[in-house]
């Protein structure tokens, strides 16, 4: 009956969480122990032993079919090739992909699949779960941790681009609002100064349509809210909470 049924259910997805919450509990263990867990990436391949009770082990080892491209992958790398120029490079060399499936087929490398090698932290001997490095792997690296770091850091660098502008922070985003029109204020980071610091503006989305323009110093805005807030925490036991604080040509 129906009772039956929602009991059975419930029951069910207690058994199946507990399940779960056992499994990744022992996937992180395996992973702390340094164990390999997850996909073979390419380049390795699982070695099966058995020791003297007769049990079964297994352990990451060097693919000698395909130690040589991925060890050009971060000998170019290293070079300070980018992934196009390295999956170029690997093109003009022959080499393909090693599918690990059944319905997959070797292909050439693209940049993606490049990039993709070289942001696994396995291949520096570092053990994940969850893409969180956890500690020391039991297997051999192909790079060293270090080599790995700089590679990261270099990679982050060329994403961020010449034009890059680091994410600031804005007290007031949304919540400083246009005088004229009541619109949520919009929040630009403008040029690099000459202290290290960047020009950052609170404006109106249809500043053009007023006159004159409305704009505000976020330096000037901000701390200026920051001075008035016990003015503000007093004010709103005495009247509706989202009142309206002035301050140049913005609002609160």
């Amino acid at each position: 009956d129906l009772l039956s049924a929602v009991v059975t259910g419930e029951r069910n997805h207690e058994d199946s969480k507990r399940k779960g919450s056992a499994v990744s509990a022992g996937l992180r263990r395996a992973a702390l122990e340094g164990r390999y867990v997850g996909d073979v990436a390419d380049g390795y391949q699982v070695q099966v032993e058995l020791d003297s009770r007769g049990g079964v082990h297994k352990r990451l080892v060097i693919d000698s079919d395909r130690r040589e491209v991925i060890e050009l992958i971060f000998k170019l790398a290293l070079k300070r090739r980018t992934p196009g120029q390295i999956a170029r490079a690997l093109t003009a060399a022959g080499w393909l992909t090693a599918p690990r499936r059944g319905d997959q087929y070797p292909k050439g490398f693209d940049q993606t699949r490049i990039l993709h090698t070289l942001q696994n932290p396995r291949y520096a001997g570092l053990s994940v779960n969850r893409g969180e490095v956890v500690g020391q792997g039991q297997w051999p690296a192909y790079i060293s941790q270090g080599e790995f770091e700089t590679l990261q850091r270099r990679i982050r660098k060329r994403a961020r681009g010449p034009n890059f502008r680091p994410r600031e922070p804005y007290l007031l985003a949304g919540l400083a609002v246009c005088d004229q029109c009541s619109r949520p204020m919009c929040t630009v980071t403008g040029k690099l100064r000459a202290d290290g610091t960047f020009n950052r503006r609170y404006h109106c989305p249809t500043r053009k349509l007023h006159s004159p323009e409305v704009w505000i110093d976020a330096d000037i805005l901000d701390h200026a809210f920051v001075a008035h807030l016990d003015i503000l925490l007093r004010r709103e036991h005495e009247q509706p909470v989202g009142c309206l604080f002035p301050i140049g040509r913005g609002l609160c």
